[in-house]
C-alpha cells in the first residue's frame, strides 16, 4: 500500500468520526431543547419553571425533562389517572390555575418580611382608630403611600411597600389580632385589682341591642378608665339577660365581684330594681357593692320634676348653704343665731358620702390623725391631684387608701358609655351594618395601646395553622371531599390527620403538664408553680388551675401559664 492510498484511508476516517460526533452532537442538542408546549396541557400537564421539568396538574408528580413528549405524557395519564383521560382541555386548565392560586397564598402566607407585618398592623391601627372602613387599606391608605414614596425617593423604594399585606380581609384580622391584645393586657390589670364598673344599653343601626361596659381602676399609681366589652343581647334586654351576660364574662375571664367597688347606670328600672332588677342579682353575689345613679340622668330627671317656682327657691336655698359653710365665721355666728332663735337644730349638714369618722374605726381615725398632722403630706396633696395623691400613701396608709378607693373609683355618670355609643354608631353605620363591632370598638377608644411585637408572634405561630386550612381546602378539592365552609373536620377525618392545635394540646398539656402532676416528670420545684384553683363561693366554673396576675405579655405567655391557659380552656382534660 502506497503513501496515496495510505492518505485516502486516513481522510476517509477523519471524515467518517466528525460525521460520527455531528450527529452525537445533534442528538444531545434536540435532547436538551425539547420544550414545553402549551398543547400539552390536554394530558394534564403544565411545566414547573423552577424545576425545569412537566408536572401533572392532578397527581402534581413531575416527570424528566426527557419524558416531555406528547406520547410519553398521554401514557402517564392513561396508565396512572385513567378516570381523567377523557376530560376535556378546560378542566386541566382549572386544576392548573387552581395550584398557581394555592402556590401565590402558601407563599404570601410564609414569606410575609417582619418589617411589612409590622407596617400592615401599624397601619390597621390607624384605620381602626380614625374608624374607618377596612376596605380603605387597599384602596386609599396603600397607593398613596406608594405615591408619595415614588415622588420623594423614587420607584425602587416605591415598589418595596408593595408587599405591605392591606387587603379589606387582612386589615380586620389586624384589628382582632390588636383587640385580643389589648383586651388580654385589660384583663391581666384588673385581675386581683379592685375596679368600678359603669354599664349601659342602647340599640344600633339593626336594631340590636348592644350592652357597653367600662371599668376604672388603679394602674401603676394611676387611676385608669377603659373599654371592658361590648356585646349584643340576643333575645329580650330584661335584669336577668343583662346579669347572665355580664357574670359569665367575669367568671371565663377570673374577675371576681367581689373586687367590685361601685357600679354606675342610667337608673333605669331593669338595673335599679332592688328586688328584682339587676341590682338585687348583683347584691346576692357580692353585698359590699355600692350602686350609683349617673348624676346627668339624675339632673335631667330633677329638672323635669321641679315648677320654675319650687326651682328658684331651690337654687336660693343652696346658695345660702354654701355661703354659710364657705367660710367658719359664717358657721359660727349662724350657730349663735340658731341657739338665740331656740332652734332644735344648729349645723347645716352638707350631702356626702365621705364620712369616714362616723364608722367608729379606731385605725381609720388614727391615720387620719396622723397624715393631717404630717406638714410634708399636707404640701403634696397641694401640689397633686386628689388620686394620685392618695394613691402614693397606700403604703404607709393602707387603711386610708382602702375607703379612699370607694371615693375616687365610682363612676359619677355614665359619660363614656354614652360618648362610646356614639362612636358605635360611628363604625356600625348602615354600609356596615353587619359587621361584629366589638373589635373595632375597643381599638379605637381603648387608652391601651396593643403591643406589636407580641402580636407579630402570635400572627407567625398562627401562620402555621392558615397554611394547614390552605392544604386542607385544596385537598378536598382534589379529592371531593365534602365540608362545611372553613370547617375541615370532615377533611381531616379521612385523611387520618390531627390539627396543629391538638397536637400542640397532646404536647404541652398531655405530654407534659399530666406527667408533671402525675409525678412521671420528677421535678418538685416546678410542681409547686403549678397553681391548683380552689373552689370560690363566687364562681360556678370548674377551672382546675388558676393562672397568676401577669403584669407583662412576657409573664402571661410563660411555658407553665401558657399549659396551664390551654388546660382551662379545655373541657376533656383531668389529671
Amino acid at each position: 500500500m502506497n503513501s496515496d492510498d495510505e492518505s485516502a484511508i486516513e481522510t476517509k476516517v477523519r471524515k467518517a468520526s466528525e460525521m460520527s460526533s455531528d450527529v452525537k452532537t445533534s442528538r444531545k442538542v434536540n435532547k436538551k431543547d425539547r420544550k414545553y408546549q402549551d398543547s400539552y396541557i390536554k394530558f394534564g400537564f403544565t411545566f414547573d419553571v423552577e424545576k425545569g421539568e412537566p408536572k401533572c396538574v392532578i397527581c402534581l408528580e413531575r416527570l424528566a425533562s426527557e419524558s416531555m413528549k406528547p406520547s410519553k405524557l398521554k401514557r402517564h395519564l392513561v396508565t396512572k389517572l385513567p378516570q381523567f383521560q377523557h376530560k376535556e382541555e378546560d378542566f386541566f386548565k382549572r386544576y392548573e390555575n387552581s395550584i398557581e392560586v394555592q402556590k401565590n397564598t402558601m407563599r404570601n402566607f410564609s414569606s410575609v418580611p417582619i418589617k411589612a407585618l409590622a407596617a400592615s398592623l401599624e397601619a390597621s391601627y390607624l384605620i381602626a382608630k380614625t374608624k374607618k372602613p377596612h376596605s380603605i387599606g387597599e384602596s386609599l391608605v396603600l397607593p398613596a403611600a406608594i405615591k408619595i414614596v415614588s415622588i420623594m425617593h423614587g420607584e425602587s423604594y416605591a415598589n418595596e411597600l408593595k408587599i405591605i399585606p392591606l387587603s379589606r380581609d387582612t386589615v380586620s384580622r389586624r384589628i382582632e389580632n390588636m383587640s385580643d391584645n389589648i383586651k388580654s393586657q385589660l384583663l391581666n390589670r384588673l385581675r386581683g385589682n379592685y375596679y368600678a364598673m359603669q354599664l349601659d344599653e342602647s340599640t344600633d343601626i339593626t336594631n340590636f341591642a348592644q350592652l357597653l361596659v367600662y371599668v376604672r381602676y388603679i394602674y401603676k399609681d394611676k387611676i385608669e378608665e377603659d373599654f371592658l366589652f361590648c356585646q349584643p343581647l340576643e333575645g329580650r334586654t330584661t335584669e336577668n339577660d343583662i346579669f347572665v351576660l355580664i357574670n359569665n364574662f367575669l367568671e371565663i375571664n377570673e374577675i371576681p365581684w367581689s373586687m367590685c367597688v361601685s357600679i354606675c347606670t342610667d337608673g333605669a328600672a331593669a338595673l335599679t330594681g332592688s328586688k328584682k332588677g339587676f341590682k338585687a342579682k348583683v347584691l346576692e353575689v357580692s353585698s359590699n357593692i355600692m350602686f350609683n345613679h349617673c348624676m346627668i340622668h339624675r339632673e335631667a330627671l330633677a329638672s323635669k320634676k321641679f315648677q320654675p317656682d319650687v326651682n328658684k327657691v331651690f337654687l336660693n336655698a343652696i346658695s345660702v348653704i354654701n355661703f354659710i359653710k364657705s367660710k367658719s365665721l359664717n358657721s359660727r355666728l349662724f350657730t349663735i343665731l340658731c341657739n338665740e332663735m331656740g332652734s332644735d337644730h344648729e349645723k347645716l349638714l352638707l350631702h356626702t358620702e365621705v364620712r369616714w369618722l362616723s364608722r367608729g374605726n379606731l385605725k381609720i381615725s388614727e391615720e387620719l390623725i396622723d397624715l393631717s398632722s404630717d406638714e410634708n403630706l399636707r404640701i403634696r396633696f397641694q401640689e397633686n391631684a386628689c388620686d394620685t395623691f392618695w394613691i402614693s400613701i397606700k403604703s404607709e396608709y393602707p387603711e386610708l387608701l382602702k375607703q379612699a378607693k370607694s371615693i375616687l373609683l365610682p363612676f359619677a355618670s355614665t359619660y363614656l358609655c354614652e360618648t362610646v355609643f356614639s362612636t358605635l354608631t360611628i363604625i356600625k353605620n348602615k354600609y356596615r351594618s353587619r359587621l361584629n363591632v366589638e373589635a373595632d370598638l375597643r381599638v379605637a377608644v381603648s387608652n391601651i395601646k396593643p403591643n406589636i411585637e407580641s402580636i407579630m408572634s402570635t400572627i407567625n405561630m398562627n401562620q402555621l395553622e392558615r397554611v394547614q386550612q390552605k392544604f386542607l381546602s385544596f385537598a378536598a378539592y382534589l379529592l371531593n371531599i365534602e365540608h362545611r365552609p372553613h370547617v375541615y373536620d370532615a377533611v381531616i377525618d379521612r385523611l387520618g390527620l390531627h390539627s396543629l392545635t391538638d397536637r400542640r394540646i397532646n404536647i404541652t398539656i398531655k405530654g407534659f403538664l399530666v406527667k408533671l402532676i402525675n409525678g412521671s416528670i420528677d421535678c418538685p420545684e416546678l410542681l409547686s408553680k403549678v397553681n391548683f384553683k380552689i373552689p370560690c363561693v363566687q364562681f360556678r366554673s370548674s377551672y382546675p388551675f388558676s393562672i397568676p396576675l401577669c403584669t407583662t405579655n412576657y409573664s402571661s405567655n410563660k411555658p407553665l401559664n401558657r399549659m396551664m391557659r390551654i388546660a382551662n380552656e379545655d373541657p376533656s382534660f383531668s389529671f
